[in-house]
C-alpha cells in the first residue's frame, strides 16, 4: 500500500490559521502528521490529539449543523419532520460527547471521540454553562423548523436540491481547494447556496469563503457566477444576509487565493514535497493570560 502523503491544499480555514500564527499553522498542517498511529513520537501524537480539540462554541456549531442536516435529509424521503426525534438525538449526542470528553477518551481515539478544549485545559465551567449550550442547541434547531425559510424549503422540489457531501473540493490552478457547503438548490436559472450560522452574524462584504462557494458551484454544478446567490442564515435569530456574486468579485477572490497559496508555499523548505520546518514558522507573541485561549492546541511551550 502506498504511503499516505501530506499533499498541499488550500482552504479559507487554513488561510485563517496562516494569517493568525505561523507556528499554529505548522502544528495543524505539518507537525501532527502521522499522529493517528499509537507508536509515533510522543510529541507528534500530542499535536494530533490537541489538533482535534474543539471549544464548546465550535462543538455547539457542529451538533446544530448535524441536526439541521438530519432534518433536511429526512425531507428527501418524506414530507414531515419528526422534530421530537431530532431533538432527542441531539440531546443524546451532546450527553455522550460531554461524558466522553470528561473521561478523556479522545486521548485514545482523538479522531472519533469528542475532545473539548475546556476539559483538556481543566477550565472550571459550571454546569449552568453546559446546560445553556444544550438549551441553545435545541432552540436553534426548533427555530429552524419553525422558520419561514424551512417552510419555503419544504415547498421546493427535492429534485432541485443539490447533493451535499461531508467535504467538497475543486481545483484552482492545479491546487485542491476544500470547503463545506451547508445546503444548495436550483431555482430556475439561479443557484442558491445557504450557509448556516450558529454564532455571530458578520456582514457580507468581500467574503473569500463565499467566493469559494461560487467557484465550486461554477466548476462542479456548471452554474453561471452571475446567477449564484449566497445566503448566510442565523439559526439563532432567523436573520438572513444575501450576497450576489459577479465576475469582478470572483476575480478578487481568485487573486486572494493565488497570493495566499504563494505565501504558504514560500514558507516551505521543500516546496515540491510539501515539507515544512517548525523553526521556519514563527510563534506569534501574545500576552500570557490570553495565550491558552488563543492557541487552543499544539502550544507545546506551555506544556514543557
Amino acid at each position: 500500500m502506498a504511503e499516505f502523503e501530506n499533499s498541499f491544499s488550500w482552504s479559507k480555514t487554513r488561510d485563517d490559521l496562516f494569517q493568525q500564527c505561523k507556528r499554529k499553522y505548522y502544528y495543524n498542517h505539518y507537525g501532527f502528521w502521522g499522529g493517528w498511529t499509537l507508536d509515533v513520537d510522543k510529541r507528534i501524537r500530542e499535536m494530533y490529539i490537541l489538533k482535534n480539540l474543539k471549544t464548546r462554541q465550535m462543538w455547539l456549531g457542529d451538533v446544530v449543523h448535524g441536526a439541521v442536516e438530519e432534518i433536511l435529509n429526512g425531507l428527501r424521503v418524506k414530507p414531515e419532520v419528526a422534530l421530537n426525534i431530532t431533538l432527542n438525538n441531539l440531546r443524546r449526542r451532546m450527553a455522550e460527547d460531554l461524558e466522553s470528553s470528561r473521561k478523556g477518551l479522545y486521548r485514545m481515539r482523538p479522531k472519533w471521540e469528542c475532545g473539548l478544549f475546556e476539559h483538556e485545559y481543566k477550565f472550571e465551567i459550571p454546569d449552568s454553562e453546559w446546560n445553556k449550550i444544550l438549551k441553545n442547541a435545541q432552540v436553534m434547531v426548533t427555530n429552524f423548523v419553525g422558520s419561514d425559510l424551512f417552510h419555503y424549503l419544504k415547498s421546493t422540489d427535492v429534485n432541485d436540491w443539490l447533493p451535499i457531501e461531508e467535504m467538497q473540493s475543486f481545483r484552482f490552478e492545479g491546487i485542491p481547494i476544500f470547503l463545506k457547503i451547508d445546503f444548495a438548490l436550483r431555482k430556475g436559472e439561479k443557484l442558491i447556496i445557504y450557509d448556516w450560522k450558529t454564532g455571530k452574524m458578520d456582514e457580507i462584504g468581500e467574503d473569500i469563503q463565499l467566493g469559494c462557494y461560487s467557484l465550486y458551484a461554477s466548476e462542479k454544478w456548471g452554474a453561471n457566477p452571475n446567477n449564484i446567490v449566497i445566503k448566510k442564515y442565523s439559526l439563532s435569530t432567523n436573520e438572513e444576509l444575501k450576497a450576489k456574486m459577479d465576475d469582478k468579485k470572483i476575480g478578487k477572490v481568485k487573486e486572494y487565493i493565488r497570493n495566499s497559496i504563494r505565501c504558504m508555499k514560500e514558507s516551505l523548505y521543500d516546496k515540491e514535497n510539501n515539507k515544512a520546518r517548525e523553526e521556519d514558522l514563527s510563534l506569534i507573541h501574545i500576552s500570557e493570560p490570553t495565550r491558552p485561549l488563543y492557541i487552543s492546541y499544539a502550544v507545546f511551550c506551555l506544556k514543557k
